[in-house]
């Protein structure tokens, strides 16, 4: 276990930094987690007081409606570019001195199939 914060580092690439590292998660001293996460709550005082995560904060303020899956095609992207096909068509296109962006109309219907494949789309 252990504690960690994000930075960026000079690619704008997002890391964790681990800033204190507990022990393993069998041998935790559970008394002394509850100790240190009470100092900070005291610390914070009740406007620092925040409700666990994924918990509804009970004041009305904010509430969730709803949220859509968007990593589907990111993972077809990935796949896409990782199996080479990208440079493959994109060579190819060239090839044929093809002035449109063929290999990304091509991954879009790929992506779209591979996604949802009884669609008529």
């Amino acid at each position: 276990m252990q504690l960690a914060e994000s930075e960026r580092n000079e690619r704008g690439s997002t890391v964790a930094r681990v800033i204190h590292h507990f022990g393993r998660e069998d041998e935790l001293d559970l008394a002394m987690l509850r100790r240190l996460v009470g100092s900070i709550e005291r610390f914070l005082g009740a406007e620092g007081a925040t409700a666990p995560s994924g918990a509804a904060s009970g004041d009305g303020e904010f509430a969730f409606v709803s949220s859509r899956e968007l990593g589907g095609p990111h993972v077809v992207a990935a796949l896409w570019a990782q199996l080479g096909v990208a440079k493959t068509l994109s060579r190819l296109a060239r090839r044929g001195r093809v002035h449109a962006d063929v290999e990304r109309a091509i991954l879009v219907m790929v992506a779209q199939r591979c996604l949802a494949p009884g669609s008529k789309l």
